[in-house]
């Protein structure tokens, strides 16, 4: 959500943050399930139990998402958070670094196996 909504929600009392959780787990995003839905066998969404409480208080997280201008340069290539940072609770700051790795080094076999200088940065 945006900065403002989620100083709304921030701000709410818990009943009313409640009833928007339950609101937003159920309806927020994407299809709107029916507690007496029925799904065949292929199919294994399952409708959240509504909150009741809360456990802890509530607090926000402003998520980041930042790049290099440049991932190559003559000599040094960056990769994973020394060439992009995702905030951790996006989940997906590991999940981009693995693939800079194996993408990396797919190039650099691909480098070796035709003789080339690796070092050297050559724009296609």
């Amino acid at each position: 959500m945006n900065p403002k909504e989620s100083s709304t929600c921030r701000e709410m009392n818990e009943n009313d943050f409640v009833k928007a959780l339950n609101h937003a787990l159920n309806y927020g995003y994407g299809p709107h399930p029916q507690r007496d839905l029925t799904f065949s066998a292929n199919e294994c969404f399952e409708v959240p139990p509504d909150v009741v409480k809360l456990v802890s208080g509530r607090m926000v997280f402003p998520l980041s998402l930042r790049h290099a201008n440049n991932y190559a340069s003559k000599h040094v290539i960056l990769i994973g958070d020394a060439a992009h940072t995702v905030h951790p609770l996006a989940g997906q700051g590991v999940n981009l670094g693995f693939g800079d790795a194996f993408a990396l080094s797919r190039i650099i076999s691909k480098g070796i196996a035709v003789c080339t200088d690796i070092r050297e940065l050559r724009k296609n």
